[in-house]
């Protein structure tokens, strides 16, 4: 499965998405780095089915993403604003122009 990081952040773009049930687990498990016997004891329900519930969750935030992509999207915006700052704090200027030049084209092409 995806890296922590990565299921947080698709939580932070889809968690609204999900039932009421699945956010609470979720956040549980990687918010408050709850176990599933922990998180089954809270919710009545067995480690199985909080583990089932966590898998099902997982999933659908990626079937988010892969329709949508706004996280991917983010990462790649983030990328290019770090390396045109990496250049400005260089001083090579146009190689700055260059990445905010490819990063306007990409926005402008995506709408």
């Amino acid at each position: 499965m995806k890296d922590r990081f990565f299921l947080s952040l698709l939580f932070d773009f889809y968690g609204e998405m999900l039932t009421e049930k699945q956010k609470n687990i979720f956040e549980c498990y990687y918010g408050e780095d709850l176990s599933l016997q922990e998180i089954g004891e809270n919710f009545d329900i067995s480690k199985q089915a909080a583990a089932d519930m966590l898998k099902r969750t997982q999933k659908q935030l990626l079937r988010f993403e892969n329709c949508i992509h706004a996280a991917e999207k983010f990462l790649d915006r983030k990328k290019s604003i770090e390396s045109a700052l990496d250049f400005l704090e260089k001083g090579e200027y146009e190689n700055v122009r260059m990445v905010l030049t490819q990063l306007m084209e990409r926005e402008e092409s995506a709408e």
